[in-house]
């Protein structure tokens, strides 16, 4: 955890190629608000914070989906799943 510019992004690009050097196929969850922000999708689009977060939720939910369909295809391979950023953490009240 930690806020803004703390080094989550950078550690976990050193996690995955320490377990990518080690034979396991490792996915990223990235962080689902920068992706939608750098997308375009911001809070002032939204104009309400729950909408915000609704977006980045759905966004989030979505990559997770994406990344179990993936591992189901690679049975035979040791995966490991990295979360830049968790859903417990998005603020919906």
């Amino acid at each position: 955890t930690g806020g803004p510019c703390s080094g989550k992004s950078t550690f976990i690009k050193q996690l995955k190629k320490y377990y990518e050097d080690l034979n396991y196929k490792v996915f990223v969850a990235v962080e689902a608000a920068t992706d939608n922000i750098l997308g375009g999708i911001d809070f002032k689009l939204a104009n309400d914070e729950i909408i915000f977060q609704s977006f980045i939720l759905k966004h989030q939910l979505f990559d997770i989906n994406n990344i179990n369909r993936a591992i189901a295809l690679n049975k035979d391979q040791n995966c490991i799943v990295l979360y830049d950023r968790g859903i417990l953490i998005i603020k919906l009240i």
